[in-house]
Parts: structure tokens; C-alpha cells; sequence
């Protein structure tokens, strides 16, 4: 969980709307860290090579009709795939070193 202008955020609740989207094989959500309003919500997704094509604004609009607009991703990236740790779980932390400036 963690907070961003206010509000508790759940992270997993974003993904798992990501998720049902029927292009969506992965997604990720990557809270990152600002000072002045706690995190700022970016999105990492993966396409279903056999699903329809979509666009990054085609899955926010998605988002915006399950989730309340403080929990719809700032960005979102359509990647090929995403980094894994030695043991396949998707390696958050070097997803989240590439935001930081």
C-alpha cells in the first residue's frame, strides 16, 4: 500500500484491473517516490502477442472505468517484457531505478 495525494492506494488493485484487460499478458505498477504528493503511480504493461492491438491511452481509459481517478496511473508503458529476478518474480526494484533522476 502506499499513499499519493492523500489517498491509500493499493497497488495490487491497479494491476489486477490492468490484468483484465484482454491485451494485457502482464502489468506492473511501479509507485514512485515524490515529495510533494507521496508517489506518483506509473504502469509497466506487457501485451498478449495474440490479443488486438492497444494503446497506453486505451488502458488508462480502461482503468478510468474500474478505478477512481486518483488510482489511474500517471504513465503507462507498453514494454515487450519486464525484468526478472533469478527466481521469475518481476524485479520491482530495477523496474523503479530507471525513474529515478
Amino acid at each position: 500500500m502506499i499513499k499519493s495525494r492523500g489517498y491509500r492506494i493499493e497497488i495490487g488493485e491497479i494491476e489486477t484491473i490492468l490484468s483484465s484487460h484482454p491485451s494485457v499478458a502482464m502489468a506492473v505498477v511501479i509507485p514512485i517516490p515524490d515529495e510533494n504528493i507521496g508517489h506518483r503511480i506509473t504502469a509497466m504493461v506487457v501485451l498478449a502477442t495474440s490479443a488486438p492491438p492497444v494503446t497506453a491511452e486505451d488502458l488508462l481509459k480502461h482503468c478510468g472505468v474500474y478505478l477512481p481517478r486518483y488510482m489511474i496511473p500517471e504513465s503507462l508503458e507498453l514494454r515487450e517484457k519486464l525484468s526478472v529476478t533469478s527466481s521469475g518474480k518481476v524485479d520491482r526494484s530495477q523496474l523503479a531505478a530507471g525513474f529515478s533522476k
